[in-house]
């Protein structure tokens, strides 16, 4: 369940990462929540609507973010 375990997911790839690593997170579950937690650590950007195309007829297909170290 990617929205339980969202911050473990997270913290584990970004220890992986070099200090000015980027981590794209995209899931597909409708009604996707960003933890806090992960929003307080790191450097959170929501890119969903940046990586669907205008014309595509479901505009909720996915949740996408840009995961910085701050």
């Amino acid at each position: 369940e990617v929205e339980k375990d969202q911050v473990q997911l997270v913290e584990n790839c970004m220890a992986l990462l070099k200090p000015s690593g980027t981590l794209y997170f995209s899931n597909n579950k409708r009604k996707f929540k960003i933890d806090t937690q992960l929003e307080e650590k790191f450097s959170v950007k929501n890119i969903t609507a940046d990586t669907i195309p205008i014309d595509f007829h479901d505009q909720k297909i996915h949740h996408c973010f840009e995961i910085r170290k701050k």
